[in-house]
């Protein structure tokens, strides 16, 4: 039986072994449909000291255990505050080896959904929105102080000739970075940070 991971869109992955150029061995995951080459072939299991893991939009790799920095309890601290401000439909937060991204849902899909589908229950519509809507990153907060727990908040910008992050403050812990920038997520005077 090979090694599967379903990823939020409801894509299955499984876990190939496969050969690189110079022979040697490796693993990485790859959608179930798709041919393989006889080189390959199909893992039963994950390696010890590695674990699944999915990005924002739904792309699933095979990584070391542990290379987050920032651990499941500050994820939760962001989901939290998102929840508290009532923009736990719209964001989630994400978090990637030293960064804690928020990304906003599109909501274009919710509205597609429920225009094409007005028997659909709103619950089963958000739920549709979750699972396919296109995700965006708006905010990070990037950890600087790995002890202390210190991230420095950054919004990205979106000017054709800017197209980057940029600092929207001075560092400090997440609850009090929480409180001071999700009101402005959703609105526009989020681009007035900087």
């Amino acid at each position: 039986m090979s090694y599967s991971y379903t990823n939020r869109f409801r894509k299955v992955y499984v876990l190939v072994e496969g050969k690189t150029s110079a022979g040697k061995s490796k693993l990485y995951f790859s959608q179930k449909k798709k041919k393989r080459q006889s080189s390959q072939t199909e893992a039963d299991h994950l390696p010890e000291g590695y674990e699944v893991f999915e990005d924002a939009r739904g792309q699933v790799y095979l990584r070391k255990e542990g290379s987050s920095l920032v651990p499941p309890e500050e994820v939760a601290l962001a989901a939290k505050a998102l929840k508290k401000f009532k923009l736990e439909k719209q964001f989630e937060p994400w978090v990637d080896k030293n960064t804690l991204t928020i990304y906003e849902i599109s909501q274009g899909a919710l509205e597609m959904a429920r225009e094409f589908n007005p028997w659909l229950s709103q619950a089963t519509l958000e739920d549709m929105c979750m699972t396919m809507g296109q995700r965006t990153a708006m905010m990070r907060f990037v950890l600087e102080d790995k002890e202390k727990r210190v991230f420095s908040p950054e919004r990205f910008c979106f000017r054709g000739s800017v197209d980057r992050w940029i600092s929207i403050g001075a560092p400090g812990k997440l609850p009090a970075l929480f409180e001071k920038y999700f009101g402005y997520l959703g609105k526009d005077s989020l681009f007035e940070l900087f």
